[in-house]
């Protein structure tokens, strides 16, 4: 639950047949962040926002009880959303 997902789409109506479409469908990755393992300063940022710095400051590793990762970092970040999202699908700079 510490990766997640924006919907991110164009909604687009044909001025004419009055068809409705979607465009430019993605997600924007979505990090929820804090600083130690009581949760303390929980903040969430778009992937755009998040930095190697602020992955390697996660409080996850430390969170009791232990969850799935117990090295957290910018690598673990990538391999969570390219294992999660289709690469045609990330809108990693919004």
């Amino acid at each position: 639950n510490v990766i997640g997902e924006l919907p991110d789409f164009d909604i687009v109506v044909d001025g004419v047949t009055n068809e409705v479409r979607l465009e430019d469908i993605g997600v924007i990755p979505t990090i929820v962040h804090y600083n130690s393992p009581d949760f303390a300063n929980m903040k969430i940022y778009p992937y755009s926002m998040y930095t190697p710095e602020l992955a390697n400051s996660h409080g996850l590793p430390y969170a009791i009880p232990q969850g799935t990762y117990t090295n957290f970092g910018w690598d673990v970040v990538n391999e969570i959303i390219d294992t999660a999202i289709p690469k045609e699908f990330q809108k990693l700079d919004k």
